[in-house]
């Protein structure tokens, strides 16, 4: 089975993206206390990732928080602020000093390849509005790039401009990435159907800060370490329905969420099966489809008593 070359370096056009500006000094308080991640004390001017959670603990958005004294963005897909920000709004207390609004000035560019690790210092120095962001499960090099339109022709001239052999990716090579690094995506698996720890998501989830919404489950289940799936991903012999349920013998253990193929013609997925069966190199199949797939590794980076 082809491999795409996961170690060239990948340059992916600008997506828009929504963004939210909150403003007030207990603009970080309120997403302290709805969403999941400790964001009071990571720093100024850095970027975090949190999840905002129903009450049963599963997964409603999830966002990238940058803050500045009391002035938050939270970088969102695009659309996805119409539905968290009348979300954080309706739990704005009464004498709460928090104002919302709405942005679509945001671009997102993505790049892929442990050379440009070198040039993100300087481009960082060079656009004092460009924010860099991780984009992996801590296993491959990519970063997201978020900037504004009046400088993204600037940023896009400064990549060309690089020394570096750059290709330019197209979308379905983007989708490959995120799938090949095991990163959960709303619309696949960013659900109300999980819960953040069945996505690998725990650097995303804080477990010594006080109470959010839906923490009591998530607690509970990293304390008495009952988890009965995770994410994983797969690679496929051919090309298979998102949703299509997967299987070890005869017992059904799971279903795919992600699937993508890369410029060489493999097919890799996402999906989420129960943990016993979440062991590298197992092979589960999609009888309906008469296909076999072969698990590659567990999504994120969970602690050990996860893996089994």
């Amino acid at each position: 089975m082809a491999q795409a070359n996961m170690s060239a370096l990948y340059f992916f056009e600008p997506l828009p993206v929504s963004a939210l500006y909150l403003t007030g000094k207990d603009a970080l308080p309120l997403l302290q206390r709805l969403s999941t991640n400790d964001l009071l004390y990571h720093g100024e001017g850095k970027v975090k990732a949190t999840l905002f959670l129903n009450a049963q603990g599963r997964v409603l958005e999830r966002a990238l928080v940058r803050s500045a004294g009391e002035d938050v963005t939270l970088f969102l897909p695009a659309g996805r602020e119409q539905h968290l920000a009348p979300y954080l709004q309706k739990n704005i207390f009464f004498r709460d000093e928090v104002s919302i609004a709405r942005s679509e000035e945001w671009l997102q560019l993505e790049i892929h390849g442990s050379e440009f690790a070198a040039l993100l210092h300087e481009w960082h120095e060079r656009f004092s509005a460009l924010t860099i962001v991780p984009y992996s499960n801590g296993k491959e090099c990519s970063w997201s790039l978020f900037c504004t339109r009046d400088i993204v022709e600037d940023v896009v001239r400064a990549m060309e401009d690089s020394p570096l052999n750059v290709s330019t990716g197209n979308p379905a090579m983007r989708e490959y990435f995120r799938v090949k690094q095991g990163i959960p995506a709303i619309g696949h698996e960013l659900s109300t159907e999980y819960i953040p720890l069945e996505l690998g998501l725990w650097e995303e989830v804080s477990f010594t800060k006080g109470c959010y919404v839906g923490q009591e489950i998530i607690a509970r289940m990293e304390s008495r370490r009952q988890l009965a799936r995770i994410l994983v991903t797969l690679e496929l012999e051919d090309s298979v329905p998102i949703e299509s349920p997967l299987y070890f013998a005869d017992r059904r253990i799971g279903k795919i969420t992600s699937i993508a193929r890369s410029p060489e013609g493999n097919y890799v997925a996402l999906a989420v099966i129960r943990r016993e069966y979440a062991i590298p190199g197992a092979k589960l199949n999609l009888p309906q489809q008469k296909v076999t797939a072969v698990v590659q590794s567990i999504a994120g980076q969970p602690p050990d008593w996860v893996i089994p």
